[in-house]
């Protein structure tokens, strides 16, 4: 049996946070105004050759919030995203080097860590003043999607090939469902079924809440994850805004049968201003 315990793993954890903020977003104005307001400044690309943006996002940096998490700190900056659609994307980065347990920790910890959503929900908000009107039908939405990727580059005591035998399918389910104690072997089965790997010292493991990326260069398929995270969101919108257009249908409809029906008991059909046709058949 693999001990995840005898094996030290050395990455990031990247918590990504998206925000719906309006209709669509006009990125070259939004960018002047963000940078003539002092907002934030352009970092260098991630990985330009890696994900291969339909429409790139404005992609800014801020310095971080002085946050620890499990006595790490978080990297000095927060990276965001703003797309054209109408979303933005922020990324809070923490370096972490150590057991497995300490990977569980953590995932427990930033999963709905109050004080990183508040801090985001604030950037955003005056991101949004300094876009101004490069945001068409500005409007925040309450929903905020997050999502755990934990990009581990390098792991002692562990050898090639890599595999999830090789670090254990229980180790893996309990950082991916944030869950220190034991699960069933159903829980396990279902939390490792996502596993796709490339080459012989790279797996990747996608969870509904998390992520676990095992490989050197993680930043294309954080990239994915990133994307794919908002396109939830942009998802969970939509439907709630076609939720509210049928709810606005059912009362107009049901409005409408009302004052039907008081008009079929009207009693009064010779000096009626409806139809004759209206008042005969109550």
């Amino acid at each position: 049996m693999p001990d995840g315990e005898a094996m030290i793993f050395h990455g990031t954890c990247h918590l990504m946070l998206a925000m719906e903020v309006g209709l669509s977003i006009e990125l070259d104005r939004a960018g002047a105004a963000v940078h003539g307001a002092g907002r934030a400044r352009l970092p260098a690309q991630r990985n330009p050759g890696g994900f291969d943006w339909s429409s790139p996002p404005l992609t800014l940096e801020q310095d971080g919030p002085a946050i620890t998490v499990e006595g790490l700190a978080l990297l000095p900056s927060v990276q965001l995203r703003v797309f054209d659609f109408g979303a933005v994307s922020l990324e809070y980065r923490l370096p972490f080097s150590g057991h497995a347990s300490l990977l569980t920790r953590l995932a427990m910890a930033l999963s709905g860590h109050a004080d990183l959503l508040a801090d985001a929900r604030a950037r955003v908000q005056a991101l949004c003043q300094a876009m101004g009107d490069a945001i068409r039908k500005p409007a925040l939405s309450e929903f905020t999607e997050d999502y755990l990727a934990i990009a581990v580059r390098r792991i002692d005591g562990l050898a090639e090939p890599v595999s999830i035998g090789a670090i254990g399918e229980a180790t893996i389910a309990g950082i991916l469902r944030a869950e220190s104690g034991p699960l069933s072997e159903q829980e396990v089965r279902d939390s490792v079924a996502g596993a796709v790997s490339y080459g012989v010292s790279d797996i990747t493991v996608v969870d509904w809440n998390a992520a676990l990326i095992i490989d050197a260069a993680p930043e294309a398929c954080l990239d994915v994850l990133e994307f794919a995270n908002v396109e939830l969101l942009e998802y969970r919108t939509l439907d709630a805004q076609l939720d509210g257009a049928l709810a606005e249908a059912y009362g107009t409809v049901t409005a409408r049968r009302g004052a039907k029906g008081l008009r079929r008991g009207h009693r009064d059909w010779p000096n009626c201003r409806w139809t004759r046709r209206c008042c005969t058949r109550s």
